[in-house]
C-alpha cells in the first residue's frame, strides 16, 4: 500500500503561516493577501512536484525534491540574515553572501537530485517523516493562530454627537470646495526641526502663510503612531474608549485598521455627494480603501506589506531586487503619487482626497534636490542628514502641489498638510533602554515625536478668528464640517496621548507635561 504524500503541500503553506504567526497584531488568515499568498504558493508546490516528479520518474522521489527545494526557497532570507556580510574577489566578479548561499543551495539540491535518481530503495519512510514533520510544523503553528483568531473583536464604535446640517441649495452644491487631507508621515514641527536637527524651516512656513494658509504652531499628534493618529483624526474621536471595547491586554490592531477603512470623514462627505479618492502607500492599512471611489498608488511586487515583507525571506527577494531595486520602486511611488494629486482639480464633481505619504518617513531616497539616493550613498550619510533631505524636497513638491490645487481648482479648495506623528530624534531610546514605555523616554525626546506640522488652506474663512496655534488633528474636520456645511461639531480637548507599558489601547494622556 502505497503511502499517501501530503508534505509538498505542508512545506509549501507553513512559511505563509509562520509569517501571519509573527503578524497576527496586523493581519488575519482571512485576509485576502493571506488566502493569496497561500493559493500560490500550493501552486507552486504543485508545479514543482510535476516537474520534479516527472524527471525522476516517480512521484516519491518528486515530492522530497519538491519539499527541500521549498525549505531552501522559503528559508533564503533567514539562512542569508546569520550569515556576516563578506565580500571575495573572483575575477571579474566578487562573491558575497547572496552567490554563496545560492551556490551552496543549489549545490546540496543537485546532489539530492543525483542520489533520488540513483537509488532504488523504498523512500515509504522518508516520506512518511517527511509528512510527520510537515503536520507537526502546521501544528505547531494553527495552536498560535486559531486563539488568536478567535478572541478577535468588533468594535461597537460610539456614535458621534448628534449634529445638525444645513439643507445645501443647488447653487451652494455648485460651490463645494474640493478637500485635500495630506499626510507627510513623520514631518516634524518647525521648531522641533530647528532644535533637534539645527534646520530653519521658516521658509517653507512663510510661503504656507503666503498663500492663506493658517500653520498651528504649537500643534501635537494626538497619538504618536500612525494607525491611532489617523484612526482619531479621520473618525474626529479620541480614542480612549478603546479600552473598555477591546480591553487593554487585547493585542490586535485589526480593528482599529478597519476604522482606516471606513470611517466619519469619508461617510460624512459620501451624503454631501463628494467622489472619495483615496492615495495609499505602502503600509497595509492606507495601501488601498475599500470604499473609495478610486484608489491611487504604485506598486511593485514589493509594493505590498504583507506580500513584501513575506518575500524578503524568500529567494525571490534578492533576484527581483537585482532587475527592480526597492529604493527605485518607492521614488516612482512618490513621485507617481505628486504627480497624480496635481491632476486631481480636473476631476468633475465635488472630491475628497486622503492622500497619505510615507514621506519624509524613511526609507530615505531622495536627497533635497530630489536626485536618487541609493542605499550606499545614505549609509554614509547621518539620520538628521538624511532625514532633512527628504524634508526639503517635500517641501518643493508641497509647494508644486498647492499652486497647482489652489490655481486649478473651479472652487477654491480645503486644504490641510498634515503629519501623523513626528520623527523618531536623534536621542531616541531604544527598545532595549525603555521597552515599549514611552513614559521612559526623556521629554525633548517625546515633544519631538509628537509635535506635528498642521497646515489649514480654509478659503473664505476668517482663520485667525477660527483657529488657534494648539488645535489638534482630532478637531480638523469637526471644525471643516462646522464651517463649511453648517454641522454642529462640539471641539474636543486637544489631548495628547501615548500608549500604557505593553498595551495597544490603555492611553496615557500627555498633554499637561507636553503643554507646560
Amino acid at each position: 500500500m502505497k503511502k499517501l504524500i501530503i508534505h509538498p503541500f505542508l512545506f509549501a503553506i507553513t512559511p505563509v503561516l509562520y509569517f501571519l504567526s509573527v503578524n497576527l497584531e496586523e493581519i488575519s488568515i482571512f485576509d485576502t493577501k493571506v488566502l493569496l499568498t497561500g493559493l500560490v504558493a500550493i501552486f507552486f508546490a504543485i508545479l514543482l512536484w510535476l516537474v520534479f516528479g516527472l524527471t525522476l520518474k516517480s512521484k516519491e522521489k518528486g515530492a522530497i525534491l519538491t519539499s527541500l527545494s521549498l525549505v531552501f526557497f522559503f528559508s533564503y532570507g533567514y539562512i542569508h540574515a546569520l550569515i556576516p556580510n563578506f565580500k571575495i574577489p573572483l575575477g571579474i566578479t566578487t562573491l558575497g553572501p547572496d552567490k554563496v548561499l545560492f551556490i551552496s543551495g543549489m549545490l546540496v539540491l543537485g546532489a539530492v537530485f543525483v542520489g533520488l535518481w540513483r537509488t532504488d530503495k523504498s523512500l515509504r519512510r522518508l516520506t512518511g517523516f517527511f509528512n510527520v514533520v510537515g503536520i507537526a510544523l502546521l501544528a505547531i503553528l494553527l495552536v498560535k493562530i486559531v486563539p488568536h483568531e478567535l478572541s478577535s473583536k468588533e468594535i461597537s464604535q460610539p456614535g458621534l454627537e448628534p449634529v445638525n446640517t444645513k439643507q445645501l441649495t443647488t447653487e451652494e452644491k455648485e460651490k463645494l470646495p474640493d478637500i485635500y487631507y495630506i499626510i507627510l508621515d513623520r514631518y516634524a514641527r518647525a521648531d522641533v526641526l530647528k532644535e533637534s536637527y539645527g534646520y530653519d524651516n521658516s521658509d517653507f512656513i512663510d510661503y504656507l502663510k503666503s498663500k492663506g494658509f493658517y500653520v498651528a504652531s504649537q500643534s501635537y499628534a494626538n497619538y504618536p503612531r500612525t494607525w491611532t493618529s489617523l484612526a482619531s483624526s479621520l473618525n474626529m474621536k479620541h480614542l480612549t474608549y478603546l479600552k473598555d471595547e477591546l480591553g487593554e491586554n487585547f493585542q490586535s490592531k485589526l480593528p482599529v485598521y478597519e476604522m482606516l477603512q471606513d470611517y466619519e470623514v469619508w461617510r460624512f462627505l459620501k451624503e454631501m455627494g463628494y467622489k472619495f479618492i483615496h492615495f495609499g502607500d505602502w503600509v497595509s492599512f492606507t495601501s488601498k480603501n475599500r470604499f473609495a471611489d478610486e484608489n491611487v498608488n504604485y506598486f511593485g511586487l514589493m509594493g505590498d506589506e504583507f506580500l513584501g515583507n513575506f518575500l524578503k525571506n524568500t529567494l525571490v527577494y534578492p533576484i527581483y531586487q537585482k532587475i527592480f531595486p526597492l529604493d527605485e520602486v518607492i521614488r516612482k511611488r512618490h513621485l507617481y503619487k505628486f504627480a497624480r494629486l496635481q491632476e486631481m482639480p480636473s476631476v468633475e464633481e465635488p472630491t475628497f482626497v486622503f492622500a497619505h505619504f510615507l514621506i519624509p518617513h524613511e526609507p530615505f531616497v531622495f536627497d533635497k534636490d530630489g536626485n536618487s539616493l541609493t542605499p550606499q550613498q545614505v549609509a554614509t550619510r547621518s539620520l538628521a542628514e538624511n532625514y532633512l533631505g527628504q524634508v526639503i524636497f517635500v517641501n518643493q513638491k508641497i509647494k508644486e502641489i498647492t499652486d497647482t490645487l489652489i490655481a486649478k481648482s473651479k472652487n477654491p479648495p480645503v486644504i490641510i498638510i498634515q503629519s501623523d506623528e513626528g520623527p523618531f530624534p536623534p536621542g531616541w531610546l531604544t527598545d532595549e533602554e525603555s521597552g515599549d514605555d514611552w513614559q521612559k523616554q526623556i521629554f525633548e525626546n517625546l515633544e519631538a515625536k509628537t509635535a506635528i506640522l498642521n497646515a489649514y488652506y480654509l478659503p473664505g474663512v476668517n482663520i485667525d478668528k477660527l483657529l488657534y496655534p494648539s488645535i489638534t488633528p482630532v478637531n480638523s474636520f469637526r471644525m471643516i464640517f462646522n464651517q463649511y456645511f453648517g454641522a454642529s461639531y462640539n471641539l474636543l480637548p486637544d489631548q495628547i496621548f501615548i500608549p500604557a507599558p505593553g498595551s495597544l489601547y490603555k492611553f496615557i494622556d500627555v498633554t499637561r507635561e507636553l503643554r507646560n
